[in-house]
């Protein structure tokens, strides 16, 4: 296989701080690549290293045969004024398209990317379909490798499948940076973890992120009886030292020296294994009431758009609701009605009395940016106040992978991920009947997501959560709203019957944005003696491998299994295998039911 890129010895650090050093690795025609790890360890600063748009500190970076590559940042910088149209052409003809065929490749590719006015304004599109205009600007270059930064930020669970599929369908190599779990396991055929308790700084696997978790586990596993053993080697050469040898002889000074390069090794290993965790765990008001909040017939609109109508729905202890539609279908409104922040057109909130709510806001709105850290925490004096006792704001901030010299940072100088644990940290002093998350995954890394999963699941309250991690939205969910962006909202017992109706949609148009039925396909004759016997029997065979399904993800709430990679990867699997077989079940009573139907 040729390779695109190589790289050699790659350094980089900003001010203090190492990202990471000596990096080796090759990128080749045809990879797949999911490049994730925690917060700061420098990946959106590698892409940029790769796709020249920064310098490394040291190293040299080979390109084979003028490669052709394309980054696509994180956040978009779009002229607001311009067209789709305009933005993309732009794109094109900077990366060397010629006049000529410009205007076919801009029309070709707006289709692929769902695009049907393409002369509407930046200004006027949403978060969602202003990431496929600078995705469709990436992939109307035609690169032999795309570099993309967080792409799956600010698109809903529908735009994410998209994306999934284009990516899959794409001739050229990528490297994307994403926490997107089910992503990484459906699309990536090669993962790079960037992290310091590697030896050489980078873990490189080649398959999906479920072999991925199997590698790193045993990778793991190695380097723990590995120092292991350098303790027992150090501790008798500290016996043997404490003797007092004296390097006299040459044999003896080689084993003094020998002594002290173990004990250097091992002090290595010790310190690029050490890692802390978010610990992330919202405190609840311990309320023992049975029904904390009921809606009744609400209804809202916005502008001229009906965004729900007469919805009913009842928040009862560990209720956690999941709460899907495409972007604009009023999942955020549907939470600040909820919130109080608005009231509905008609119908009626009823929470019980002294109902404590705690709101996770995908704007961040509570946050000032020029307050410092610690005032953020604390608003005064030195300490917060957990669960009835006092713990000092440093301690308290560590607990969310802050350390002492940040406290004095402003917010504003933060990164995404690390105000997004802020503004949990702050979340988190506050006792809470429910728990209202609008995108609370956005920039959080994968160790954090599987915190946040863990408290979520664990909290005794309500949860009402908007998010397009599905793994999340999968494994913490027990029931799910389905707004159809149409005035329609369903109730939905679990997040793959939303996902097997999305998938067979014509999500493509920008106008409509919203669920369409799903129409039978290609119907022929009426179902045959065994057809009908199948079709009979298909309910059951749907409620068993739904309940196969939920023993799969109660499989991953065990604590023992989470804490195991190797068993993590294992459930993982078989997740995804129940998964498989109930979308197959569905998929089958609607070919059934609609041929039915015609008859």
């Amino acid at each position: 296989m040729d390779v695109i890129l190589n790289a050699q010895g790659i350094s980089k650090s900003y001010l203090d701080k190492t990202l990471f050093s000596d990096l080796n690795f090759s990128i080749f025609y045809g990879d797949k690549i999911g490049l994730i790890g925690t917060n700061g360890t420098g990946k959106s600063t590698l892409l940029k290293i790769l796709g020249k748009v920064e310098d490394a500190d040291s190293g040299t970076i080979t390109y084979t045969n003028n490669a052709k590559i394309t980054y696509v940042p994180q956040a978009e910088n779009f002229n607001q004024n311009l067209s789709i149209f305009q933005s993309v052409k732009q794109a094109a003809l900077e990366s060397g398209i010629s006049d000529a065929e410009v205007e076919r490749e801009v029309r070709i590719v707006l289709g692929k990317c769902g695009f049907t006015d393409t002369e509407l304004l930046i200004k006027n599109l949403s978060g969602g379909w202003q990431k496929r205009v600078a995705l469709a600007c990436g992939f109307v270059t035609n690169p032999d490798l795309l570099l993309l930064d967080e792409p799956t930020n600010h698109l809903d669970i529908e735009g994410v499948l998209w994306l999934e599929s284009y990516l899959r369908d794409l001739p050229c190599s990528w490297l994307v940076v994403s926490h997107d779990r089910m992503f990484l396991e459906s699309g990536a055929r090669k993962i790079f973890e960037l992290d310091k308790i590697y030896e050489d700084g980078v873990l490189i696997v080649d398959g999906n992120y479920s072999k991925f978790l199997k590698e790193k586990s045993e990778y793991l596993a190695t380097e723990q009886n590995r120092q292991q053993t350098l303790k027992s080697k150090v501790r008798r050469e500290q016996e043997w030292l404490s003797r007092g040898p004296k390097a006299r002889t040459t044999k003896a000074k080689g084993r003094i020296d020998k002594a002290y390069s173990l004990i250097t090794e091992l002090e290595n290993v010790k310190t690029r294994m050490r890692k802390t965790e978010a610990q992330i765990d919202f405190t609840s008001s311990d309320r023992k009431t049975k029904r904390l909040l009921e809606a009744h017939r609400i209804s809202k609109t916005m502008g001229d758009k009906l965004l729900f109508k007469q919805l009913d729905f009842t928040l009862t202890p560990s209720l956690k609701v999941g709460v899907l539609g495409l972007n604009g279908s009023g999942k955020s409104t549907l939470l600040k009605l909820v919130a109080g922040e608005l009231a509905p057109d008609s119908g009626t909130i009823k929470p019980v009395q002294n109902l404590e709510i705690v709101y996770f806001s995908q704007q961040r709105e509570e946050l000032n940016p020029n307050e410092s850290l610690k005032n953020s925490l604390t608003q005064s004096g030195d300490s917060v106040i957990f669960q009835g006792r006092a713990i000092h704001v440093a301690t308290w901030a560590a607990k969310f992978q802050f350390h002492g010299g940040q406290l004095e940072t402003k917010v504003k100088d933060l990164s995404g991920g690390e105000q997004a644990r802020l503004l949990i940290a702050r979340l988190m002093l506050r006792p809470a009947d429910i728990l209202l998350l609008d995108e609370p995954t956005n920039d959080l890394d994968i160790e954090a997501l599987e915190t946040l999963e863990e408290s979520l699941i664990n909290f005794p309250g309500a949860i009402m959560i908007v998010s397009h991690d599905r793994y999340l939205l999968s494994k913490v969910c027990n029931t799910f709203i389905g707004l159809n962006g149409d005035g329609t909202a369903v109730s939905i017992a679990s997040f793959q019957q939303w996902q097997q109706g999305v998938s067979e949609q014509d999500n493509s148009s920008i106008e409509t944005d919203k669920v369409k039925s799903v129409k039978p396909k290609n119907p022929q004759k009426k179902l045959s003696y065994l057809e009908q016997r199948e079709f009979n029997t298909m309910e059951k065979s749907i409620l068993k491998a739904e309940k196969h399904f939920e023993k799969c993800q109660a499989l991953l709430e065990d604590s023992e299994i989470a804490t195991d990679p190797a068993k993590a990867a294992a459930a993982y699997q078989k997740l995804s295998d129940a998964k498989e077989e109930v979308d197959k079940l569905y998929a089958r009573w609607e070919e059934l039911a609609d041929k039915q139907s015609q008859f």
